[in-house]
């Protein structure tokens, strides 16, 4: 059995049953005694350790297929300018498309512009049901990319006052752009707006591959394993985002999706260079993806994970309280985490919690969480199976336990 892009978050089920694909099949090649093959270019650091432990082989490519060279890899500092494209981007495009060769551009945000400025509030104007921005998308509208809440942009402004101004660029911003820069150019953009349902994007990657898009743009999902020959450059715009969020495995992300990214160029004869435009351009985890350094990004990273408990040194359980009332959501939370006090202390977990989620409200749910470090997770499946499932909870609060979360927030 093979799992191919091991590292994807996509094989984590984020509703009930929350499972992972990989622990599935797992168990169904133990069952069946066959071997499971994990591919990717960054592991997750928990199979990582596993390997480097020897509980599972590790096989290594240290060379790409048919000799091909990896790409050159350069950090261009943001310079603020006032054009989405930067010079040295511009300027390296016109450059490829002069040698009929293809241009694929990440920039993981959404829309036109992320964030709108109030001046009568004098801050950015937040979605009315969760505890975040809503987002300009073209044609008039503002969405909230956490519920789904659509407004339009006239409507905004007679709730929100005059003068409401955009922010920052999207995917849909950069498109705009490239066709103004280049206009006879074939621009193609990759993202959840743009595609629905699984054959437009298959749609989208046959005609990239048949050499009918000249720049492909969009979010995360064009970082994932795609193979075009003629594709030379890679450029990647605003690289920091995510580094600032509060979970642990942020520096992982942004790790592995610019390392996948640039995987992305030069993938044949022709040579291949990548742009990271940053405004951080001294991140050890900028640093580290300019080198394509996996092994270097591991030894740095596993000395914090072990100081703070997390895995591979621990497993982690999350419990989340959501209500649309505020009051039946913490004192749900906090029933649930005094019921577990009971089992402590443990010189094998840490208990963290009660506290606000990062996401505190999302479709109007308030939400509550407590986070377990442990390295017993089976005692602890029965002691939630035995002690918290039985909890008679009001009808008004949804109790989410989830065993091994890939995010925190």
């Amino acid at each position: 059995m093979i799992i191919d892009e091991d590292h994807d978050s996509s094989f984590k089920e984020h509703s009930s049953p929350r499972y992972h694909a990989r622990q599935i099949a797992l168990q169904r090649c133990r069952t069946n005694e066959a071997v499971l093959v994990m591919g990717t270019a960054t592991p997750s650091l928990e199979i990582y350790h596993l390997a480097k432990e020897g509980k599972i082989h590790l096989h290594t490519l240290t060379k790409r297929p048919q000799g091909v060279l990896p790409p050159t890899v350069r950090i261009v500092e943001n310079q603020k300018e006032s054009n989405v494209l930067s010079s040295e981007l511009s300027f390296a495009i016109k450059q490829r498309l002069e040698k009929k060769e293809q241009i694929i551009l990440l920039l993981n945000r959404r829309g036109y512009s992320p964030l709108i400025y109030s001046p009568s509030t004098s801050s950015y104007v937040p979605c009315p049901n969760c505890t975040t921005n809503l987002c300009y998308h073209k044609k008039g509208t503002t969405i909230c990319h956490l519920c789904g809440h659509t407004e339009t942009l006239d409507s905004l402004q007679k709730r929100m006052g005059e003068g409401l101004t955009l922010k920052g660029t999207g995917t849909q911003k950069l498109e705009e752009n490239l066709l103004e820069a280049f206009p006879q150019t074939r621009v193609e953009r990759l993202d959840q707006d743009s595609i629905q349902d699984r054959s437009l994007l298959n749609e989208v990657i046959s005609r990239l591959l048949g050499g009918e898009i000249d720049i492909l743009t969009g979010t995360q999902m064009i970082a994932k394993g795609l193979d075009a020959s003629r594709v030379t450059l890679v450029g990647v715009l605003n690289a920091g985002i995510g580094l600032g969020l509060p979970d642990f495995r942020a520096n992982e992300r942004v790790f592995s999706l610019l390392t996948q990214v640039a995987g992305r160029a030069g993938r044949s004869k022709l040579k291949g260079e990548v742009l990271i435009e940053t405004n951080a351009p001294n991140h050890p985890v900028i640093q580290m993806a300019m080198n394509q350094n996996y092994i270097q990004f591991y030894e740095s990273e596993i000395p914090v994970r072990k100081e703070l408990f997390y895995p591979p040194f621990s497993r982690l359980v999350r419990v989340v309280s959501r209500s649309k009332e505020e009051q039946i959501s913490l004192e749900t939370i906090e029933l649930v985490f005094g019921v577990l006090k009971k089992f402590f202390p443990s010189k094998d977990t840490i208990l963290l919690g009660p506290a606000p989620c990062p996401f505190y409200r999302i479709d109007s749910n308030f939400r509550n969480h407590i986070i377990l470090k442990t390295s017993s997770p089976n005692i602890w499946r029965e002691i939630f199976k035995k002690e918290i499932r039985p909890l008679k909870l009001s009808k008004k609060v949804y109790l989410e336990i989830d065993f091994d979360p890939l995010d925190l927030v």
